[in-house]
């Protein structure tokens, strides 16, 4: 990344500038022509710093993207620290020790690119490294203000799955071939005229599509004459105004030309001769015409290989292609010279003299060729006579291999007996789709019995309760229980749905755990308040049985079963009947009830802490400020309030995952939910992420979470949790 003038062998050298000669002419903050998850080696010195602070982590990120998992990173960027420190020295007070460190951490500023905008202390780059899927490896610190930085790569790119799909998949549509077509492009798109350029092992040579020759090529004399005398010049002050009137007449220097070894074009013959001729020299492939005259030239003796590569290449469209043809040249003049009247006679017969012993090799290698070919033609009557004979035989050591396979099989009585049994075996593929498959039946069976034995239940209660009052005429009330039946038809199926999606009881249980160290460090005030919007002091709850919890939205009792198993009384509301059903099997206090009606049923100041977890993004906006208002009269003062709920900073989340539950209004942003708390009456009201990454779960502000660029947004966590006080 980054190469300069600093070439490296069977490296992809890439740089901005195309003055240096680098194989691949790109920013190397956006390299999405290249390969993912291709390269094991990635070497990025005096880079970093040349990148705006505020794409460093994007630009790391896209080098995590090409790496190989273990592949390394090796990175130099300016220390900091380090400059700061040489700057204080006493050997260093003077204005030309300045002047050097200064360039030091602003870069040199002699053309348009070399400007550092950021520098790094090693803090900041360990951070940066682990934030972007590195693991640290090695620093060294060279020349007292750089750092010389291994990393190795043990995380994907989140950017790399970005791009190749939201799914988070690796997609399998991008392909070397359509990485080549981009790359071509892009070249292009520079230069008119695309030079060969080495790419990386094992992706091919740039060149002409229809052509097959390997065309090489070479940079000219005049161009490394040129690099040489601007890599001198640059640390003089004068660079940067040389260097702009310079650029200039950049386009009149030939800086590369093509070329082809003779010998790799002599060996082809005849037609494959001329073709080849075409697409090394042209570099397209013949016309009718052309291919036609050289052909029959070639083939009269009239011209030889020599004088129609020359030819071709002294040709108006060859001198515009100016492609050279290495060891052609000496060896034209002498076929020209052929010509010139009686001394061309005898330099012909001296040149055949001096070639004599390879034309004769040549010779015997064709005679050889010749009777192979001969040797192995029959006579072509003989052929078809011997056809049809040949075509009713077996070969002799074919019979021989079969003869004891034949000797081991059963004689046709026993083979009759066994059909009927074989034809009702079914082959081991047939048995693992036949397995599969009634996995499956007995899951939806298992998920339609528990359907049908609920509908079974609510139809007997319907029917009691209707029998219950004829032939008396139906009250409003019951009209209206009777019609309230048909909200839980479809509890069932939900329950099936939440069983399918939420996640395991032992995951969420889990997940749930990082809320009860907030339940154990609960503070109560001692006393009521000193005065209106004063404070008494304050106790941590002691006994746990005597806190009384309420969690709205229970669903299957994960959360009451936490609490339940670490000493606390907890109660749980739900609507969903057979969900209820399910916590009642388990031993936990559940009742069937809307959750702002069973609220405004309790005492003023009866609960400790009320919960909901994936609750609030099933109500409408109005039903949430009920919701808060209500729990604000039935809290003791000191009372929480916990309610977590899907986070829309995750990309993923809030344009996908959040739709996939029907019953879903909107997602609630952190800063809304925060807000209404906090104009409802709570205080110390604060929204946290949910961190959990395996081992790591915890609870982090939303404040504390940076979201600068789309990566911060794809790794934000999945869930974020209000958590509010009363006064």
């Amino acid at each position: 990344m980054g190469c300069g003038f600093d070439i490296k062998k069977d490296f992809l050298n890439v740089d901005l500038h195309e003055m240096h000669g680098p194989d691949l002419v790109a920013d190397c903050t956006d390299l999405h022509m290249l390969p993912s998850s291709y390269y094991e080696y990635i070497i990025a010195k005096d880079v970093l710093e040349h990148i705006p602070r505020l794409k460093t982590r994007s630009t790391l990120w896209e080098w995590n993207r090409l790496l190989k998992i273990d592949g390394i990173l090796e990175l130099q960027v300016p220390n900091v620290i380090g400059l700061l420190d040489l700057l204080t020295r006493d050997e260093t007070q003077n204005m030309a020790q300045h002047e050097k460190l200064l360039q030091c951490l602003y870069g040199t500023q002699a053309y348009n690119g070399d400007f550092h905008f950021i520098g790094f202390t090693e803090i900041t780059l360990n951070g940066l490294l682990s934030e972007t899927g590195f693991s640290l490896k090695e620093i060294k610190i060279r020349d007292e203000w750089l750092f010389h930085v291994k990393a190795i790569k043990v995380e994907n790119s989140q950017s790399a799955l970005l791009f190749r799909g939201v799914d988070g998949m690796n997609h399998p549509g991008i392909d070397t071939e359509t990485i080549k077509q981009r790359i071509r492009q892009e070249a292009l798109r520079r230069q008119a005229a695309l030079p060969v350029g080495k790419i990386e092992q094992g992706i091919e040579i740039f060149r002409s599509p229809q052509s097959c020759m390997d065309l090489k090529t070479k940079e000219t004399w005049v161009w490394k004459l040129v690099k040489k005398v601007q890599h001198k010049l640059q640390k003089f002050p004068f660079y940067q105004l040389l260097y702009s009137v310079a650029a200039k007449f950049k386009g009149l220097i030939p800086k590369r030309y093509e070329f082809v070894n003779l010998n790799d074009l002599l060996p082809y013959q005849d037609e494959d001769f001329i073709r080849n001729a075409y697409r090394a020299i042209l570099k397209r492939e013949p016309d009718s015409n052309g291919f036609n005259d050289w052909l029959s030239r070639l083939r009269s003796g009239q011209l030889n290989k020599i004088e129609i590569l020359g030819g071709m290449g002294r040709s108006e469209e060859g001198c515009k292609r100016n492609v050279k043809i290495k060891g052609l040249w000496l060896r034209y003049l002498i076929n020209k010279s052929y010509k010139i009247p009686v001394a061309g006679y005898f330099i012909r017969v001296l040149t055949g003299i001096i070639n004599l012993p390879k034309i004769i090799r040549t010779l015997n290698a064709y005679q050889a060729f010749t009777d192979a070919r001969l040797a192995g033609k029959a006579d072509r009557e003989a052929v078809e006579e011997l056809r049809p004979i040949l075509a009713g035989k077996a070969d002799r050591e074919a019979v021989e291999e079969l003869r004891p396979i034949l000797a081991g099989k059963a004689d046709r009585e026993a083979v009759e007996e066994l059909r009927p049994i074989l034809a009702g075996k079914a082959d081991s593929r047939a048995v693992e789709e036949l397995s599969a498959t009634t996995q499956d039946i007995l899951r939806q069976v298992s998920e339609h019995r528990l359907n049908i034995s609920d509908q079974q239940r609510r139809f007997i209660l319907l029917l009691e309760d209707v029998r219950k009052r004829f032939p008396e005429p139906l009250s409003h009330e019951q009209i209206k229980s009777v019609l309230k039946e048909e909200d839980h038809i479809l509890d069932a199926m939900y329950m099936v749905f939440e069983d399918r999606f939420r996640g395991t009881r032992a995951e969420i249980k889990r997940r749930l755990s990082v809320y009860l160290p907030h339940i154990d460090n609960m503070k109560i005030p001692l006393h009521p308040p000193l005065e209106k919007g004063g404070w008494g002091d304050f106790q941590t709850k002691s006994e746990k049985g005597g806190v009384s919890i309420l969690d709205v939205g229970c669903g299957r009792g994960e959360w009451l079963e936490l609490l339940q198993e670490n000493g606390y009384r907890a109660k749980g509301i739900d609507i969903n009947r057979v969900a209820l059903l399910q916590c009642r099997e388990l031993g936990l206090d559940v009742t069937e009830s809307d959750a702002i009606e069973y609220l405004r049923g309790l005492k003023r100041g009866s609960l400790d802490a009320i919960t909901g977890f994936h609750f609030v993004e099933h109500l409408s906006f109005k039903t949430l400020i009920a919701l808060f208002d209500e729990a604000l009269v039935v809290l003791k003062s000191g009372g929480m309030i916990i309610f977590e709920t899907p986070n829309p900073a995750n990309l993923f989340v809030s344009s996908y995952d959040f739709y996939r539950d029907p019953s879903h209004t909107k997602p609630l942003h952190p800063d809304t939910l925060h807000f209404v708390a906090q104009d409802r009456g709570f205080v110390r009201t604060g929204s946290y992420f949910v961190l959990d990454e395996g081992s790591d779960l915890r609870l982090i502000k939303s404040t504390e979470w940076m979201l600068s660029d789309i990566n911060d947004y794809i790794r934000a966590p999945r869930d974020f949790a209000l958590i509010g006080y009363k006064p």
